[in-house]
């Protein structure tokens, strides 16, 4: 310590373990039947897109027959869609929206190697092959590191409407958050040049329509309060803030109050303009 402090380089690999580092498997994979379990008449599909010379992504498509919009959504640097999207279809069960979702490079049904700079650049095939395979409303739905790549789409896409969950002001901040005080005085970590440059409060600040961002009171992990900064750094006229009263990391979607809001959110902005609606 009299020599002064360690230094620590934080590789992409530490800030999201591929599965062969963390040795995952799925145990089973999502299916129709868990499917119908949870939202009888709504059809799942596998999808597979190619983004790159032998890479593919696998992905999960629902489908519901009274759906107003599609949601794309993008789950959190450890997750995995055949366990998040059993939380997914309990939040849409009963909103009218199809929902699409695909791993990471590295991760459950995708193979290759991930880094900040596939993962946007990922977000983007995914997003334009959607926006060209979508009739209709294609909103963007991000969690945790997720939320990152919707503020990327944000900023060069331009979605109809994004949702924030657990999100953090930056990736900078969201890894100091993880470290207590006493070792960050001790050391001093680097993130690669890719990760330190997310930064959703720039991302976001040219961002003009609908916004919805969901933070927890007890998130230990992206405090409220760097959601918060996401959220002022908006400059949407209808973007909406959710603060769920002991919420934490992982369960915010299981609160009542916030499947209602999204559920109300997508209704509102699947709404044609006030001035093409029918009499």
């Amino acid at each position: 310590m009299s020599a002064g402090c360690a230094s620590w380089h934080v590789t992409d690999n530490d800030v999201m373990k591929p599965d062969r580092i963390s040795g995952y498997r799925i145990e089973k994979s999502f299916d129709q039947a868990a499917l119908r379990a949870l939202i009888p008449d709504a059809e799942l599909v596998t999808e597979t897109l190619e983004v790159a010379p032998d890479v593919r992504l696998g992905g999960l498509r629902i489908t519901q027959p009274q759906a107003v919009a599609t949601v794309l959504y993008f789950p959190g640097g450890g997750d995995h869609i055949d366990h998040a999207v059993r939380s997914m279809a309990r939040l849409v069960a009963n909103c009218p929206v199809n929902l699409v979702m695909f791993d990471y490079r590295g991760f459950g049904r995708s193979n290759g190697e991930h880094s900040a700079a596939t993962l946007k650049s990922d977000s983007l095939k995914i997003y334009d092959h959607y926006r060209q395979q979508t009739q209709g409303h294609l909103f963007v739905h991000g969690y945790s590191m997720g939320s990152f790549m919707t503020a990327y789409l944000a900023q060069q896409r331009q979605p109809q409407a994004i949702i924030l969950q657990a999100t953090a002001s930056s990736m900078q901040a969201a890894m100091q958050q993880r470290l207590p005080g006493w070792v960050q005085t001790l050391m001093e970590f680097r993130l690669s040049e890719g990760m330190a440059a997310l930064d959703n409060v720039a991302a976001v600040s040219q961002y003009p329509h609908p916004a919805l961002v969901i933070a927890g009171s007890a998130d230990t992990q992206t405090p409220e309060n760097l959601g918060r900064r996401v959220f002022d750094a908006l400059p949407s006229a209808h973007k909406q803030w959710i603060s769920v009263p002991g919420g934490t990391h992982t369960n915010l979607l299981q609160s009542t109050p916030v499947k209602t809001a999204y559920c109300d959110f997508i209704r509102l902005h699947a709404q044609p303009p006030e001035g093409n609606r029918q009499p």
